[in-house]
């Protein structure tokens, strides 16, 4: 068996997978990436060892630029060895990958096995905590040495009133610092005047002005990424996920942005087939195949 992590800002979940791609057990645990990242290759064997402990590797699926011996955690200025952490701790063979990589790997099998996928490319975009992209071009996971590959929410996009939003990454109006999660909840907080966030808008504040306006310029981002995103891949199919990209209003809204673009960068947004597994389902496809080459 193979057990999976999927590492995010706000939560980290975990799967046991059987040994025919089934998930047998899930858990999940808030995340300390913001907290104490130190901390983080503990709380990790400490929530899931006894899961890990029936399985024969480790997947980890995880936010960040992912090297081949660190992961640096660009929202919090910080890097960390996690695989040799989590080898360290589990005694186990671990395999790392980018969280929204692991998607777009899990979304393009699953895809592909229904219906033939044009130029077999698929784009997987997150809107959660922060904004993350995976690319399969031509029926391989694009990937980097140093890492920062397909980071689709550091492209640049223009924002619906003009302004100039600062990204943490040190430009301005990326993709994540205008249609993130956090983004959503930065500028409700300071619209509204108290703390608002990204969740909270869209369960008891989207009835107002400001909140619809919040969401619009959050929606405007999204669907000016996936232009751009068309426009340097080619691909026809972009796969919305995350917290914020799978509710359904949000979804609707960028699909029927991406509809009034020029028609050339028209693609078909599809909701996720893994729906919120999608990254830990990645991690198992990926470290299957990794298990394949030792």
């Amino acid at each position: 068996m193979i057990f999976t992590i999927d590492i995010g800002g706000t939560k980290i979940a975990a799967a046991l997978f059987s040994n025919d791609g089934e998930i047998v057990e899930k858990k999940e645990v808030g995340s300390c990436i913001h907290e104490n990242l130190q901390y983080l290759p503990y709380l990790i064997y400490d929530s899931f060892w006894q899961l890990a402990s029936k399985a024969s590797a480790i997947g980890v699926a995880t936010t960040g630029i992912v090297l081949a011996d660190t992961v640096n955690y660009l929202s919090v200025r910080q890097s960390l060895p996690l695989q040799s952490l989590l080898e360290q701790q589990f005694s186990k063979p671990v395999f790392i990958l980018n969280d929204a990589s692991a998607a777009a790997l899990a979304e393009y099998k699953a895809i592909s096995q229904k219906k033939t996928i044009e130029s077999n490319t698929l784009v997987y975009i997150t809107v959660s905590t922060g904004i993350g992209g995976g690319v399969v071009q031509n029926g391989t996971l694009i990937t980097s040495e140093n890492g920062f590959c397909a980071h689709l929410g550091h492209v640049t996009v223009p924002t619906l009133n003009g302004d100039n939003v600062y990204c943490h990454c040190g430009r301005v109006n990326c993709a994540e610092s205008v249609g993130s999660g956090n983004a959503i909840g930065k500028l409700a907080t300071e619209k509204f005047g108290f703390p608002v966030s990204a969740k909270q808008l869209f369960t008891q504040y989207l009835d107002t002005q400001i909140g619809r306006s919040i969401v619009d310029e959050a929606v405007h981002a999204v669907a000016q990424l996936i232009a751009s995103v068309r426009a340097i891949t080619g691909t026809q199919i972009v796969t919305l996920g995350g917290s914020v990209g799978v509710s359904k209003i949000f979804s609707e809204k960028v699909t029927k942005a991406v509809e009034n673009l020029p028609e050339i960068f028209h693609v078909d947004v599809l909701s996720p087939e893994y729906s919120r597994d999608a990254d830990l389902y990645g991690a198992y496809f990926f470290t299957k195949d990794r298990l394949k080459e030792l």
